[in-house]
């Protein structure tokens, strides 16, 4: 009997696989087993017959999701890259390119801004807001959002642009890069809201869609160096993306169906260089190309902004001769025109559309590890993981919630551009946001100019002596080269180019009659966008406008007078200005008054 409950023993430990003599270091239930070798141990049968089969969920959205995937198999559309592509260099490249430019921005507004819209200068900031503050609610701060509501004052201004500058400064250093991007957008935005005809610019709009795009893009910490830890997500790149591909794709779109018949026949260029706002020296060595160079320089404009956006969509490659034909269309550009910061801002773009890959293997720099982590681990050593998780999950909606509206009222303006007629409901959503102008409209070039006009200041004390007001950047003497200022924007002088397209009846450049009130007055602000005063002590009593006909000279007129212009006058685009001392009112002449 005693052999026989032995045995029932032994068989019974037998079966839990229990040994009696280490049943004394067995650990307790419920604690940690190490098996670094279990799953070596067990055969792959096991492994599968322990595994309860789930059911698969969704069964229609699964098969229309493996016929798309067959789709953009067929089509080479990488919708689920084989190998995950990093981004860190360009993006360091690009915020380093767009602290730059704020910071170069922000100087070259800051030299005029008081004579633009200060107190006393052209169009003031004051009466503008003054004007909206009458409309009820916030409906006048939505239409011009703008930190100068708070003080549009000397001190108010100064202060904006002191803060702007700093900001570019610190974002192109890379300290704080996400707080130094609002500030600059901030800043940014608060002078292109009330800037009226100074501002408003495609360049303008740019810049702060990026910025916007930016404050997403940018890495969080102090100095966060490539910003190893914040590698950029798949949303973030397509929200560029997209407004990548409207800018080509939107100029180029635009071009076929304007108006103007130019791009259609290969002559748009024929005489561009000539007629843009600022050309510069290279841009009048090119003039003088024979007509098949402009030719061609007409339909590769078109090859760049409407066949590559369509490649950027076809993979790696594809994207990467895409990004090197478009910087160097934009630095092309550069060389022979001055259009601010806009062609630095594109060629940054252009960067950002290069992987890592194409810097370690090309640029020979040095490869980047994505250490990713997330802003809820700082949330849970503050709030604990629940709540972390939480608030980590209504941002991403939050963000994902916004780029799909960005995204939509994109796909809005760009089918806007096509002329394709849209429901005015579809339309309503992009003017909840057109002031903060984080959605734009890019139609670069649409329609060519092919004159060029110039509108100059000559004041007199007599009626019979007229003295010419100098300008810092339009060329005015026939001897003058094109020069380089960009990214530096004049914006008096470049908006005085768009005046000379329409007439002093038009309201959108009275600014031009109201800056001839201001030299009536002898205002310093103003006094000083010019490069001299002629009229030292006493402002003169009359402004006339002279309108010229500037075209360029040919290489043989240069060599042997030295002129670079041939300038033609034809007439004055207003009459004489004066200002009537009876009732202090300023008025039009065609004769100055008998004194």
């Amino acid at each position: 009997m005693h052999d026989e409950s032995v045995n029932a023993a032994n068989r019974e430990e037998g079966l839990t696989g229990r040994d009696p003599a280490q049943s004394e270091t067995e650990p307790a239930p419920g604690s940690r087993i190490e098996a670094p070798n279990l799953p070596e141990l067990l055969p792959t049968t096991l492994e599968h017959e322990t595994k309860p089969v789930q059911p698969r969920r969704w069964p229609r959205l699964r098969a229309y999701l493996s016929c798309l995937q067959a789709l953009c198999d067929k089509l080479r559309i990488p919708v689920v890259p084989e190998e995950r592509q990093t981004f860190f260099w360009g993006r360091w490249l690009y915020l380093r390119i767009l602290g730059i430019g704020f910071l170069l921005s922000f100087l070259s507004i800051w030299s005029q801004v008081m004579g633009l819209i200060g107190p006393r200068g052209i169009l003031p900031a004051r009466d503008l807001i003054a004007a909206l503050s009458r409309q009820p609610g916030w409906t006048g701060f939505m239409s011009a959002p703008s930190l100068l509501w708070l003080d549009s004052g000397p001190l108010g201004i100064q202060c904006v642009m002191l803060a702007g500058t700093i900001a570019g400064l610190l974002l192109a250093l890379n300290v704080l890069p996400r707080i130094s991007v609002f500030v600059c957008w901030a800043c940014y935005l608060s002078f292109v809201s009330v800037a009226r005809n100074f501002s408003g610019f495609q360049s303008d709009g740019l810049m702060l869609e990026s910025a916007f795009l930016a404050l997403f893009l940018a890495p969080g910490g102090f100095r966060p160096g490539l910003g190893e830890k914040n590698p950029v997500k798949l949303a973030m790149m397509a929200m560029f993306g997209l407004l990548i591909f409207r800018l080509m794709f939107g100029s180029g779109i635009a071009k076929l169906l304007s108006a103007d018949t130019a791009w259609w026949f290969n002559e748009a260029m024929d005489d561009y260089y000539v007629n843009c706002p600022f050309p510069t020296w290279i841009g009048w060595a090119v003039q003088q190309m024979p007509r098949g160079f402009h030719s061609f320089s007409s339909a590769f404009a078109l090859f760049v902004e409407v066949i590559c956006p369509l490649l950027i969509l076809m993979g790696k490659w594809p994207r990467r001769v895409v990004a090197l034909i478009w910087m160097s269309f934009q630095i092309g550009i550069l060389l022979t025109a001055n259009y601010t910061f806009l062609n630095y801002n594109s060629i940054a773009l252009g960067l950002l559309m290069l992987d890592d890959g194409f810097f370690t293997r090309f640029l020979r720099l040095r490869g980047v590890e994505s250490r990713t982590t997330d802003d809820r681990g700082y949330l849970a050593s503050l709030l604990g993981s629940k709540p972390a998780e939480y608030i980590g999950l209504v941002a991403t909606l939050c963000r994902g919630v916004l780029f799909v509206f960005l995204a939509f009222n994109g796909l809005i303006i760009l089918l806007g551009l096509m002329r394709i007629p849209l429901n005015s409901a579809l339309q309503k959503p992009l003017t909840w946001v057109q002031g903060f102008r984080t959605v734009n409209r890019y139609a670069l070039f649409a329609a060519m100019t092919h004159h060029r006009h110039h509108i100059e200041f000559e004041g007199s004390q007599d009626g019979k002596t007229w003295k010419p007001y100098k300008f810092k950047w339009q060329a005015q003497r026939t001897d003058q080269a094109p020069r380089f200022m960009a990214p530096h924007l004049p914006r008096f002088d470049w908006n005085l180019w768009f005046a000379q397209l329409s007439t002093y009846q038009d309201n959108r450049h009275r600014f031009v009659l109201i800056a001839g009130a201001r030299l009536l007055e002898g205002e310093p602000s103003v006094i000083d966008l010019f490069a001299e005063n002629p009229f030292i002590g006493q402002p003169p009593r009359y402004i006339r406008f002279p309108f010229y006909k500037m075209t360029f000279s040919d290489g043989q007129t240069l060599e042997t007078t030295g002129e670079w212009w041939r300038k033609q006058p034809i007439g004055y685009w207003a009459p004489i200005l004066y200002k009537d001392s009876s009732t202090g009112e300023f008025k039009l002449t065609k004769e100055p008054p008998t004194p």
